[in-house]
């Protein structure tokens, strides 16, 4: 399997972020597709495709995947369990 597949179906299995320090074998795959603007950093060492990088739940994740210990409060975790807020 060509690297770029890989990365492409590591994304696909982590719901649209792949992170430098879990693969270390393809981080300068990584470092291509970003060269290219097929993935674009999140944070620093998470990556996704360019059409994901900006929406919230994306982001929320990327944030638990960089720090495990993350824990999502207020508005962002009922946007993340789909509850509606009030405004």
């Amino acid at each position: 399997m060509k690297a770029h597949t890989e990365v492409e179906l590591l994304i696909r299995r982590g719901g649209g972020l792949i992170s430098r320090r879990d693969y270390p074998a393809l981080s300068h795959t990584m470092a291509w597709l970003v060269r290219e603007g097929k993935l674009v950093p999140v944070l620093p060492g998470i990556y996704a495709p360019p059409e994901l990088a900006h929406n919230v739940e994306v982001l929320m994740r990327a944030v638990c995947l960089r720090h495990s210990e993350a824990v999502v409060l207020g508005a962002a975790a009922a946007r993340a369990s789909f509850c509606r807020m009030p405004r």
